[in-house]
Parts: structure tokens; C-alpha cells; sequence
């Protein structure tokens, strides 16, 4: 595989999650901007073995 078309693969997942990250707090009628910070400032104190993939 070329990659570039790798490349753009791998950002293309990453995009999926963050997308599908922003919808689970939308509809679970979080502060998006306070969920998202918390998210951010947590993992790199999470262990792997806790992070859902």
C-alpha cells in the first residue's frame, strides 16, 4: 500500500473516533467542551489495559 493512502487511513480512523466521541456526549447531554477536557487531561495517566478500543 502507498503511504500517503496509508497515511490518510489512519487519519481517517482517528477522525471516526474523535467524530463518534463528540456524538456519545452529545447524546448523553454532556458540556461537550468539559467532557472533552476531562478525556484529554485523563489519558495519559490511563493505563492501556482501561482504554476501550
Amino acid at each position: 500500500m502507498h503511504a500517503g493512502v496509508a497515511g490518510a487511513l489512519r487519519i481517517g480512523k482517528r477522525a471516526a473516533a474523535a467524530a463518534r466521541l463528540i456524538q456519545l456526549a452529545r447524546n448523553n447531554g454532556h458540556d461537550l467542551y468539559a467532557y472533552l477536557k476531562d478525556v484529554i487531561m485523563r489519558l495519559p495517566t490511563q493505563p492501556a489495559s482501561e482504554i476501550d478500543s
